[in-house]
């Protein structure tokens, strides 16, 4: 029941804080957000993570930019409790957001013959993901429910430009525009809460792209 979330900045006016805050409700064992400062010569990431809750940050968020993007979780701890598993988790290559439970994700990494560096079920996304770089690929090896938010962060001539996936089985994931930014969160009642409507719901099994 984690809470994750994403905003694509387009006004100092952004709404995300208010978003990362009131999606509290669905976990309360810690807080993280990653986000891709964006520039002219092509910008930089910055990773924050914290055992405290999203109100208990008041007053210390980093100021988002025109055309930044941030992308969080609050947690809600039920595989790999320690702190060094709190999200997003983030490899040079991947940033990752999950909320779902991941069936036989042991019997996977093993079947897959993945790397492994934390001990949440969340890992195994993001693994996969490295193997393949293929969504349809990676949902095939997924048994469970989630919710993802999973950011690639690879640029090369045949993908010039890093790459934002919304994907989710089971799991709500919401979302709504305005002249602040679109924003990716779990539920109707955080998006009613923080924008005054619920937003659209993504439909079961669909998949968003979009480009940093």
């Amino acid at each position: 029941m984690c809470g994750i979330s994403c905003a694509f900045v387009r006004s100092k006016e952004h709404k995300y804080w208010d978003l990362l805050r009131n999606s509290e409700i669905r976990g309360q064992d810690g807080t993280g957000f990653v986000v891709w400062h964006k520039q002219s010569h092509g910008g930089y990431f910055t990773v924050h993570r914290s055992e405290k809750k999203a109100s208990e940050f008041e007053g210390t968020m980093p100021d988002l930019k025109l055309k930044d993007f941030i992308v969080g979780q609050n947690r809600l701890a039920i595989f790999g409790l320690g702190s060094e598993n709190n999200q997003p988790l983030v490899t040079e290559k991947t940033i990752l957001v999950h909320n779902g439970n991941l069936l036989d994700f042991e019997k996977t990494f093993k079947k897959e013959k993945l790397k492994r560096e934390y001990t949440v079920d969340s890992e195994l996304i993001l693994r996969l993901w490295e193997k393949y770089y293929d969504i349809d690929e990676v949902k095939k090896r997924l048994k469970g429910d989630y919710a993802c938010i999973l950011v690639d962060r690879i640029q090369s001539t045949v993908k010039p430009k890093k790459s934002v996936y919304i994907f989710t089985k089971y799991k709500p994931v919401y979302y709504y525009k305005d002249s602040t930014g679109l924003y990716f969160y779990s539920t109707g009642m955080i998006g009613k809460k923080t924008f005054g409507v619920e937003g659209t719901p993504l439909k079961n099994g669909e998949v968003i792209i979009k480009n940093l």
